[in-house]
């Protein structure tokens, strides 16, 4: 803070200034140390041929969302969990899917909330699940996006079923 003190035109005053503050400081939102991974071309690399992937104590703040980016094969299931502590609106997260091309897959935003699904990511309150087959062989995109600009810290379960694999390594929210 800087505070400026003038004379009108060009008088001389002595003065005294006091000041005070009232309330506290807002905590400020910390990215985590995944960033920048703002997009498809910054997405973290979930990769599932090492086994279920599991990220904890991740961070969304204010417009960031985070991005992960792993390959699936048409057929297989990708299978996600996203664990948070909500207490208010301003801490709601929702995860979102995109195909290789970028093209949401989970139709859910803040201009377009009928396209929004309580049961496939997202709901309006605590921990979200996501479940997809896929079609194509390429590589998708599993966003953690903080409604509305909502910040809070997450834990996040990345696997996939298909076939020959039917258990999914992610606990239920």
């Amino acid at each position: 803070y800087y505070f400026h003190e003038y004379a009108w035109s060009s008088a001389e005053n002595p003065y005294t200034l006091t000041w005070s503050k009232t309330g506290a400081c807002a905590a400020q939102c910390v990215d985590d140390s995944n960033e920048e991974d703002d997009s498809s071309t910054q997405a973290t690399s979930a990769d599932l041929n090492l086994g279920t992937y599991k990220q904890s104590s991740r961070q969304i703040c204010t417009a960031d969302d985070d991005w992960y980016v792993v390959k699936m094969y048409s057929g297989e299931t990708v299978h996600a969990t996203l664990k948070f502590s909500q207490q208010s609106f301003s801490q709601d997260l929702d995860l979102y899917l995109y195909d290789s091309a970028s093209k949401q897959l989970t139709v859910c935003t803040e201009q377009n909330p009928a396209g929004c699904d309580s049961s496939n990511g997202q709901s309006s309150t605590s921990n979200e699940k996501l479940d997809f087959k896929v079609t194509t062989n390429g590589d998708y995109y599993l966003v953690v996006h903080g409604w509305e600009g909502s910040e809070n810290a997450y834990d996040l379960c990345i696997d996939y079923t298909n076939g020959g694999k039917t258990a999914n390594g992610c606990p239920a929210p």
